[in-house]
């Protein structure tokens, strides 16, 4: 019964310490999302750009 107590403990304790990690973590996680928001952005611009200049070859 006790190995079963320990082993059902270190799963609990794992995802509980996840959970406390968890709140720090979108905190701190905001500051780098800013950032990283903006390279996702310019990698779809320049997909939008190389279809324009796709429909630019079409066109001449």
């Amino acid at each position: 019964m006790a190995s079963v107590a320990g082993n059902g403990v270190q799963p609990s304790t794992e995802p509980m310490e996840w959970t406390v990690v968890g709140k720090p973590l979108p905190t701190k996680k905001v500051r780098p999302q800013q950032p990283f928001q903006p390279k996702p952005k310019v990698i779809k611009r320049v997909i939008l750009v190389q279809d324009l200049e796709e429909e630019s070859n079409f066109n001449p």
